[in-house]
């Protein structure tokens, strides 16, 4: 699997949040994931952003 991250992490800092989808099916039209993995998720890019915006 390739990723936008392949080609941006030379033009700024890149990472990947990963959550759980159902029957761990993702990039298919199927994939689903519940409001509390996206939350999850969520969250923890914001944890990130949050203590990179203090290390500034």
């Amino acid at each position: 699997m390739t990723s936008e991250v392949l080609h941006s992490h030379t033009l700024a800092l890149t990472g990947m949040i990963f959550i759980s989808c159902k029957d761990g099916i993702s990039h298919n039209e199927i994939e689903y994931a519940s409001p509390e993995h996206v939350t999850a998720g969520a969250n923890v890019l914001l944890q990130v952003m949050m203590e990179y915006a203090k290390a500034q």
